[in-house]
């Protein structure tokens, strides 16, 4: 016995159909790619498990070590858009709306590339990029890595919760003297060390302060941001010199700047380390 034919018209809708389903499938599939105009970008889509999606960054983005041979597109500060455009990436993600990024805008919008922000004001906010990334480039990574870091947040705040408050005095450099000021970031940081920025209350993000200011303000603890002992052991003999009393009782303690000033999850790591060592400054201990 024949078998039924279809009727000619379903025989030409079958292989369209079909062909329509597999470029919907494949859209649906199509993970977007992504330039990064600041490493903590970088840092938290590896860290979400989408590092290859990345096809370029800034000079700055060194860590982790895969990031060290993506294509480069500037510094930071000047960005090469021709080269930017020419990679023709889906994604453009970018810290804050500087010069150099507003000036990207109008051929952003152009080529159709979609500009997108990431500026954590929490230490909580870190897992929750990481999630938004995950999200972004579809990573199943994401959750468990994100879940992670909020597992260690949660267990400093409660590990600190009930220490008594140290006033800090967070040294970033002289000739100026400079210090942090309002940074949200790190101003919470602090808090869930139990700790408390002498400088907090500036109107400045990194205020010019003067030697003798600093020496009335007689904070409890000094964080020195410093990329190698050397420069630790420059900046303590400065304040020793100074005589500023948390130097001489040595209740100063070195951390990162990559890893202090990059909002990405190596914060958690210097967030860990630096409550660390304010327990160790307090009275008693």
């Amino acid at each position: 016995m024949q078998e039924p034919r279809l009727p000619y018209f379903l025989r030409l809708l079958i292989p369209a159909c079909l062909s329509w389903l597999a470029l919907v499938g494949a859209a649906r599939a199509a993970v977007p790619t992504v330039v990064t105009l600041a490493p903590h970008a970088t840092e938290l889509i590896f860290a979400a498990g989408a590092g290859k999606q990345i096809k370029a960054t800034v000079q700055s983005s060194d860590y982790p070590a895969n990031a060290r041979s993506i294509p480069r597109v500037g510094d930071g500060v000047h960005i090469n858009a021709e080269t930017l455009l020419s990679i023709r990436p889906e994604i453009v993600i970018a810290w804050q709306g500087t010069q150099a990024v507003q000036a990207l805008r109008p051929a952003l919008n152009a080529a159709g590339i979609q500009l997108l922000f990431s500026a954590p004001r929490t230490l909580n906010d870190i897992p929750l990029e990481i999630l938004r990334f995950g999200e972004l480039f579809r990573s199943p990574e994401a959750e468990p890595n994100a879940r992670a870091l909020q597992r260690r947040i949660d267990a400093l705040r409660e590990q600190y919760a009930s220490r008594s408050l140290l006033r800090v005095y967070i040294d970033l450099g002289s000739d100026p003297l400079y210090t942090l000021g309002n940074d949200p970031l790190l101003n919470n940081v602090l808090s869930i060390c139990r700790g408390v920025n002498v400088y907090a209350s500036a109107a400045m993000a990194a205020p010019l302060v003067s030697l003798e200011h600093v020496l009335l303000q007689q904070p409890d603890a000094i964080i020195i941001a410093s990329p190698s002992p050397a420069h630790t052991e420059s900046r303590l003999k400065f304040w020793k010199s100074a005589n500023l009393q948390a130097a001489l009782r040595d209740k100063a303690y070195a951390s990162h700047p990559d890893q202090l000033f990059r909002p990405g999850p190596r914060l958690v790591d210097a967030a860990e380390a630096l409550c660390r060592d304010l327990d160790e400054a307090r009275p008693g201990r």
